[in-house]
């Protein structure tokens, strides 16, 4: 919606999770207060955007997503990797 937005043309987006676990909770060994301390997020994206167009996309994307809201009111680190590119031009 954020790109539609700002009408970037998003070819391609993949998002990948990887996150460490706090397994002292589900072990029944403790009780663990944020058992995922920390999720790094890999966004690619192949778009034509310019460098301007995908930081607002980024900066939006931080404001309004709900999802990440609720994981760093957690108490867990969000990080997120951003592997941008163009697309490619068939020959």
């Amino acid at each position: 919606k954020i790109a539609h937005r700002h009408g970037i043309e998003l070819q391609r987006m993949t998002v990948s999770a990887e996150a460490t676990f706090d397994r002292r909770g589900v072990t029944l060994a403790e009780d663990i207060a944020v058992p995922f301390p920390a999720i790094t997020l890999t966004i690619t994206l192949v778009s034509g955007a310019t460098v301007a167009q995908i930081e607002q996309l980024q900066h939006e994307l931080a404001m309004y997503c709900p999802i990440a809201k609720l994981v760093r009111a957690s108490g867990t680190q969000l990080t997120e990797v951003w592997n941008v590119s163009a697309p490619t031009v068939a020959s």
